[in-house]
């Protein structure tokens, strides 16, 4: 810290060094203010001094022009002296240094820029925001996600707005569900923890087809001049809100573009079967007759194959038998390699459970 402060903390610094005493973090904090202070006065009453001085003092004569030319050409050797912390080569900065262009090249640029200031306001984690700073769609978690990959080398890092950069935890594939009752699928979204919120790109939807018209603190897009979605200007954030309904998150079978959402009908049978566990139609009327659900359609409920098979009982197997001691039949199985281990490291899962 006291080293990235100006040439007038000189003195600051200087004294520093020349004692035994740390200081802490916030003491160091309120000395710099102090310090701060004290060479603003100075500079006030240098000023004054200079002012008043100028009046009465003769007029500096100007250097020789010989020694001006000197000082130009010790600044320039000066310049071409200067370092590259890349390649260790003088004559040149890393910023300018070909080497490091290409060595930039060949790892993998940074994806992206992505401006940050949106993400000061804590906001639910369910909502999504457009940004027209951003060029990339960014999620907080994968709550949502379709599916996903984790990122390879060159795409672990994006920068910010503030030049800083952040870890990609992966790349996924996420569908919204629109209030109008289409779906927005988002692509290659940068899934980083450290966001405070969900960020759309208005360029990925430019990209995709859609587009987009802003006024009367709304805005709109469309896609093949069919509006799919809408959303409204905060006045505290100054930022849009995309009106959602959820996130889809079952196995992507079909293309967002022009998709209508298939709305099911509440007082479905197969729906509160499905909602209560799979439970029998006996029970599901059971509960109708006993006043704890209303009436509910059976019209759509149909034997399901899946329900059947959960519940069916497996036949005994010739070579099988109970065990009646303890230890006298234990069932093992292994499990594994997983492919994120454990937080100790390990891979495999083998259990051990006697029979009796």
């Amino acid at each position: 810290m006291l080293i990235s402060l100006p040439a007038q903390f000189n003195q600051f610094k200087v004294s520093y060094n020349c004692q035994k005493n740390k200081w802490s973090l916030n003491k160091l904090i309120s000395y710099c203010v102090q310090e701060e202070e004290r060479l603003k006065q100075d500079k006030t009453k240098n000023a004054h001094f200079a002012s008043t001085s100028k009046a009465k003092g003769k007029r500096k004569r100007s250097e020789d022009p010989k020694k001006e030319a000197a000082k130009g050409l010790e600044q320039k050797k000066q310049s071409q002296e200067s370092k590259c912390f890349f390649c260790n080569k003088t004559g040149h900065v890393k910023k300018k240094c070909a080497k490091y262009h290409a060595w930039r090249a060949k790892k993998g640029m940074f994806l992206t820029l992505v401006c940050f200031e949106v993400n000061l306001a804590s906001v639910p984690s369910n909502t999504w925001w457009l940004d027209s700073g951003a060029t990339t769609n960014i999620s907080v978690s994968m709550m949502g996600c379709l599916n996903y990959r984790k990122p390879t080398d060159s795409e672990r890092w994006i920068y910010v707005g503030d030049g800083k950069s952040v870890e990609v935890e992966a790349f996924g594939h996420f569908r919204l569900l629109l209030c109008t009752g289409f779906y927005l699928d988002l692509k290659d979204t940068f899934v980083v923890p450290s966001f405070r919120r969900n960020l759309i790109s208005v360029s990925y939807l430019d990209k995709s087809g859609y587009s987009c018209s802003f006024g009367n603190n709304e805005f709109n897009f469309s896609f093949n001049s069919n509006i799919v979605g809408s959303g409204s200007l905060l006045a505290y954030d100054n930022l849009y809100l995309l009106d959602i309904v959820t996130t889809y998150n079952e196995t992507l079978n079909t293309e967002s573009h022009g998709t209508k959402r298939k709305i099911d009908n509440t007082q479905s049978g197969a729906l509160w079967h499905k909602r209560l566990g799979h439970i029998s139609k006996n029970r599901v009327e059971r509960l109708v007759s006993n006043g704890v659900l209303e009436s509910i359609d059976f019209t759509n409920f149909d034997v399901s194959v899946k329900c059947i098979k959960g519940k069916h009982t497996k036949a005994k197997r010739l070579c099988a038998y109970r065990a009646s001691d303890i230890l006298e039949l234990i069932h093992t199985d292994i499990c594994g390699p997983f492919p994120t281990p454990s937080w100790n490291g390990q891979q495999y899962l083998i259990s051990f459970i006697d029979d009796y």
